[in-house]
């Protein structure tokens, strides 16, 4: 038998364990993965030729110096064609809400009063119609529409109400039918109320007045810049003031007392005017700016018998008062301005 050369056993062998491994590492790969190699394993997956590379068992057989190692595989995101590998499509549901069934609304059937006119003093009936409503509520409303006396009532009824002696020009109500804070109905109902009373004069303002005409023991004194009007009955001074100072006119109380000094002796006016005593005295030296702005006075105080009388509008009033010469005295709102109405 032929004998072989043992260097060139050695190198057969070795292009066998070459071939071998380059069959395992290809069937090892797909398509669509990448193979990354572990840095301390690449020198032994190259040591693929050289006599440093094998070494001799103990039968006497060529071995690998070192076995080589079959490289880690990876997954890639990637497919082969180098496009992203699409995540399983997942069915999105969509949450409907409940539909919540809303109670029913209150509500007004009618809301009415059999006496469509009444005076003050009478008793009046309202009535009223409600459905879906657990409260309801009668409420008074003041002359400036603001809300007043109130009744809890039972859902459908009526309520005898007393119109007050000074209630003018209508009498009016609210009635509110409710399920909660955010959930309720209102109706409104007015009554129309004849005026009880006339004014004093004949040139008066078209609306009702606001009491019957008081008469009343008066004063007045003329100064230099306007006018003082004493009032017995109101215990009240009013000062009317002839310049273009603001206010045009004011109100204070009478506080003068008989026993009090019914004039400063350390006062002395100027020739042919005076100094005001009692009440206007008063109000003259003490109240600020009232004797600044009339000056003094031109005459002395004269009584007379007075009348006086205001409009009932829910604010803004106007004061009539009846003057020494028979005219009328009128002071518009807000302290705003007077005027003088001159006797027919």
């Amino acid at each position: 038998m032929k004998k072989w050369h043992p260097l060139l056993f050695l190198i057969l062998t070795a292009l066998a364990i070459l071939a071998c491994n380059l069959s395992v590492s290809n069937s090892a790969t797909p398509s669509s993965s990448l193979i990354s190699v572990d840095p301390e394993e690449s020198d032994s997956v190259r040591s693929t030729s050289g006599p440093e590379s094998t070494s001799m068992s103990a039968q006497g057989e060529p071995v690998p110096a070192t076995i080589p190692k079959i490289a880690t595989i990876h997954h890639s995101p990637y497919s082969s064609t180098g496009t992203a590998n699409q995540a399983p499509a997942v069915a999105s549901s969509t949450t409907v809400a409940p539909i919540v069934a809303q109670p029913p609304q209150p509500s007004i059937s009618y809301f009415r009063s059999s006496d469509e006119q009444a005076e003050p003093g009478d008793t009046v009936t309202v009535e009223w119609m409600t459905s879906n409503a657990i409260t309801v509520t009668l409420w008074h409303l003041a002359p400036t529409g603001q809300f007043g006396r109130y009744w809890d009532v039972p859902k459908s009824g009526s309520f005898d109400y007393i119109i007050d002696l000074n209630e003018r020009n209508y009498s009016r109500f609210a009635l509110f039918a409710s399920i909660d804070a955010d959930n309720s109905e209102m109706a409104t109902l007015s009554i129309l109320l004849n005026c009880p009373d006339d004014w004093f004069f004949s040139q008066a303002p078209d609306i009702c007045p606001a009491f019957q005409a008081l008469s009343s023991a008066g004063a007045v004194q003329q100064f230099e810049s306007g006018f003082m009007i004493w009032i017995e009955e109101e215990e009240h001074i009013y000062v009317l003031f002839d310049d273009s100072g603001s206010p045009g006119w004011n109100t204070y109380v009478d506080q003068w007392d008989p026993s009090d000094p019914d004039r400063d002796p350390t006062l002395l006016p100027p020739d042919d005017l005076y100094q005001p005593v009692r009440g206007f005295g008063r109000v003259w030296r003490e109240e600020p700016g009232v004797r600044d702005r009339l000056g003094w006075a031109v005459n002395e105080e004269q009584g007379y018998s007075t009348i006086i009388q205001r409009t009932s509008y829910a604010k803004y009033n106007e004061t009539y008062i009846l003057a020494l010469d028979g005219g009328v005295w009128r002071l518009l709102p807000e302290r705003s301005e007077w005027q003088k109405i001159t006797s027919e």
